[in-house]
């Protein structure tokens, strides 16, 4: 909820989604209604069949890459902690 905050206040977008496996939590739709009316944003939830996990895509793109014969190894260096504005160089 805190990085959302940020990310709004650093865009000033007026209304937010949220998605994917995580929006299946309760209290995360709690916080972030709460947030919104107190930001003046909207925020929009699917509904619950709807919030899957973005894994199955992740696992069924990197299936395709490996497929492909395409392998990053270990060197790849992915940073699942980067800070909102932060560029990422791949």
């Amino acid at each position: 909820v805190t990085a959302t905050v940020d990310a709004i206040g650093e865009t000033g977008v007026d209304r937010v989604v949220v998605s994917g496996g995580v929006s299946a939590n309760v209290r995360l739709r709690e916080r972030m209604a709460e947030i919104g009316d107190e930001l003046g944003v909207t925020v929009v939830f699917p509904r619950f069949g709807l919030c899957t996990d973005n894994a199955a895509m992740i696992v069924r793109a990197g299936w395709s890459r490996l497929a492909a014969g395409a392998d990053d190894g270990f060197a790849l260096q992915a940073t699942a902690d980067l800070p909102f504005g932060a560029p990422w160089v791949g």
